[in-house]
């Protein structure tokens, strides 16, 4: 499943996305060479229930922390936008990408109208991220 899944995640064709990572120490170690904005899926808060059945077609019903973040540099005086112009176009990107992830026939956004979000003012690498986390809720299917 998971595979499946990772394979869906990375087809950003179509969007602003730079690029789609799974491991925050990953992350972390690319302190210089991120290319923003980018989508992190924190595999770490992944809760799945498998229903197997008797189908050929496997789902697992899943919940996941996704983070989506851009580049902002709070101590720059060139910096020309806002901190909420930056989350309002997180907003936007994530939501395109949401779409095309959804065109996928593998995986099901499920919460799309009402899913829980939180800013991240601070990102995962010192001084240069800005985000917004997601609780995302969604159907993979495999088989």
């Amino acid at each position: 499943m998971l595979n499946t899944f990772k394979t869906a995640a990375q087809i950003i064709a179509g969007t602003d996305i730079k690029q789609v990572y799974f491991d925050w120490m990953h992350i972390a170690v690319q302190e210089e060479d991120k290319d923003y904005p980018y989508i992190l899926w924190n595999f770490d808060t992944w809760k799945g229930v498998l229903n197997w059945g008797s189908s050929t077609l496997k789902k697992e019903k899943v919940k996941v922390t996704v983070y989506i973040f851009a580049y902002f540099d709070r101590g720059a005086s060139t910096q020309i936008k806002t901190k909420e112009t930056v989350y309002d176009e997180l907003d936007g990107f994530f939501r395109t990408y949401c779409s095309v992830l959804n065109s996928s026939s593998s995986v099901q956004i499920t919460n799309l109208n009402k899913m829980p979000r939180e800013y991240w003012p601070l990102g995962i690498t010192r001084d240069a991220d800005i985000g917004i986390s997601y609780e995302v809720e969604m159907d993979i299917f495999c088989g």
